[in-house]
């Protein structure tokens, strides 16, 4: 399964990342961080399965090798994304 993590600030993501790696039925991760996040070093486990890192949510709806996504935001910014995510299927 290839799986994209959106959202690299939040305080889940690393563990998030963590679960990732240590699925054996996800083969591929594709990281992104949310919409207009203001750019800060960001400290996440390394993870062998980071196959791609992209700056906007817009290239991950477009890619169709992606199965699932985890979103980790603010929930007042999670719902929009969501529903960008379920449209693109």
């Amino acid at each position: 399964m290839h799986v994209a993590l959106l959202g690299l600030q939040h305080p889940h993501s690393a563990p998030l990342l963590k679960t990732l790696e240590n699925l054996p039925e996800v083969r591929s991760v594709t990281l992104c961080d949310e919409p207009g996040a203001a750019p800060t070093r960001v400290e996440l486990p390394r993870s062998r399965k980071v196959c791609a890192v992209v700056r906007d949510p817009a290239e991950l709806w477009s890619d169709t090798s992606i199965e699932a996504v985890l979103i980790a935001v603010r929930h007042d910014r999670m719902a929009a994304l969501a529903k960008a995510a379920l449209k693109a299927g």
